[in-house]
């Protein structure tokens, strides 16, 4: 039998992957996480129903894919849709404010700054 997940867009349009196995399934108090294992993309992040694509997301903006993941998963925890909303702006400035102490920390060690 095969298994198959449906995001729905409208009554007229939905975009369907084929699924091997369903890989996790939980439901919060804000919302229901999925993770589909798939023959096409391979793993596949579902929030409520929604696909969420972090390799595009972070391509765009930088950032590693799982740290697309995480900011949305703990966003989402905390705050609901609007944490979700807010949350991979904020981990995206606190990779850059990381980025920053390291590259002071080697300026330091240089002798750049004193």
């Amino acid at each position: 039998m095969e298994m198959w997940f449906s995001e729905f867009h409208t009554p007229d349009v939905k975009h369907s992957i084929r699924v091997n196995r369903q890989l996790y399934s939980k439901q919060s108090d804000y919302q229901r996480i999925d993770i589909f294992e798939t023959p096409e993309f391979g793993r596949v992040l579902t929030l409520d129903g929604n696909v969420i694509n972090p390799r595009l997301l972070s391509s765009s903006i930088d950032i590693h894919p799982l740290l697309v993941i995480a900011s949305l998963l703990v966003g989402g925890a905390v705050g609901g849709v609007l944490g979700m909303l807010l949350a991979v702006p904020v981990g995206t400035l606190l990779k850059i404010q990381f980025e920053r102490l390291l590259e002071l920390r080697e300026a330091k060690k240089t002798g750049q700054i004193s």
